[in-house]
């Protein structure tokens, strides 16, 4: 086997002139914007990233050191340049099916302004309504509801009371409820002088008494009715007084997302939530008037969280198709998670607790 040549220290060493470069220090250069030696890792990078169907992968296998990672992602970033920004997608209450939100799909950027937006909603409802709900035409059209059925009743008690009277009978009112005594001469009989009467005058009397216990407690019965009228009617009312204070509020918002037919659809689902459930945007009854306990803002109160938006992904900065790094790809930081807060000692969710994972993001 012949031995290899020896080397000189010439053949060792290679000058190099520094009077060739016209810069001081290499921190003067650009960065590269080409990555310099592996072309055939470099193809078969760009033949997978090619690959526009679902299910395929791209392994890159090597030493540390050599510049794996640095290459795939800057390819990637460079056939990003050539793709859209994707969609944003947030996720928003189901208020027929709370346990099924729906998930909204806005244009690029739109997500953060529609979150912000249906946040000052939220806000500008829960200063309408009460006003609303204070005002000078509300109070009195509740008013003349309210005084409709006392009157109601208070004509029922007296027609009652008249036919009473007509049979000698008196209508009283007792700790123990409403009584009828027999009455003579303007007066209502004791016990005594009822004891005194014949057997077929006290038969007579007790058989009008029993005839008018009848009849009261057929009245007594349309009560429950007439409360349920009553009720029904300020229901009316409400409901038009929170349509009036609150439609113009959501009808602007429905123009500036008419081009997004999902945010035009749950507005109207919001509309109507807000009419239904009207009562939940006014401060409780011991609120004092100078806006103390119960004049609390939409934040401070939960039964308002159905109305925020939770923006999962949110493009408003960006202007090329993004290239998401997860250095931890566990499966929940992969396709999200769901978390949970603790009520009354019982863990709760909701979708506003739903987060978002790499691959969506």
């Amino acid at each position: 086997m012949p031995l290899l040549p020896e080397l000189a220290a010439a053949d060792l060493y290679r000058p190099c002139d520094p009077a060739q470069f016209d810069f001081d220090s290499t921190a003067e250069l650009a960065d590269l914007t080409v990555f310099v030696g592996q072309p055939r890792a470099r193809e078969a990078i760009d033949f997978g990233i090619g690959i526009k169907k679902t299910g395929y992968n791209l392994y890159a296998l090597g030493p540390a050191g050599t510049g794996k990672r640095t290459l795939v992602h800057r390819l990637f970033e460079e056939q990003a340049t050539h793709d859209p920004v994707p969609a944003d997608w947030c996720y928003v209450n189901n208020f027929e099916q709370p346990h099924c939100p729906h998930a909204l799909e806005l244009p690029a950027g739109r997500g953060i302004d529609f979150q912000r937006t249906m946040k000052g909603l939220v806000e500008a409802v829960a200063s309408a309504l009460p006003v609303a709900f204070e005002s000078e035409e509300y109070q009195t059209r509740a008013q003349v509801i309210v005084e409709e059925f006392k009157e109601r009743q208070a004509h029922a008690f007296e027609a009652m009371q008249k036919r009473a009277e007509e049979r000698q009978i008196a209508l009283l009112r007792t700790p123990a409820g409403l009584a009828f005594a027999p009455v003579r001469n303007g007066e209502v009989m004791s016990i005594e002088e009822v004891q005194k009467l014949s057997d077929d005058d006290r038969a007579k009397i007790q058989k009008e008494v029993d005839a008018l216990q009848e009849e009261m407690a057929r009245l007594v019965r349309q009560f429950p009715a007439w409360q349920r009228e009553m009720q029904e009617k300020m229901t009316r009312l409400n409901r038009e007084m929170a349509s009036f204070a609150v439609s113009g509020l959501i009808s602007d918002m429905r123009e500036k997302f008419a081009d997004v037919p999902g945010v035009v659809a749950y507005l109207d689902t919001v509309q109507a939530d807000v009419i239904e459930n009207a009562r939940d945007f006014l401060p409780p009854p011991s609120a004092s008037a100078d806006g103390e306990p119960g004049h609390r803002s939409p934040d401070d109160r939960p039964s308002l969280r159905r109305y925020y938006v939770n923006l999962l992904v949110d493009h408003s900065g960006s202007t090329v198709a993004p290239v998401v790094t997860e250095d931890n790809p566990t499966f929940q930081n992969l396709v999200g998670r769901v978390e949970y807060v603790q009520q009354m000692g019982a863990l709760v969710t909701d979708f506003s607790l739903i987060k978002a994972g790499s691959v969506i993001s």
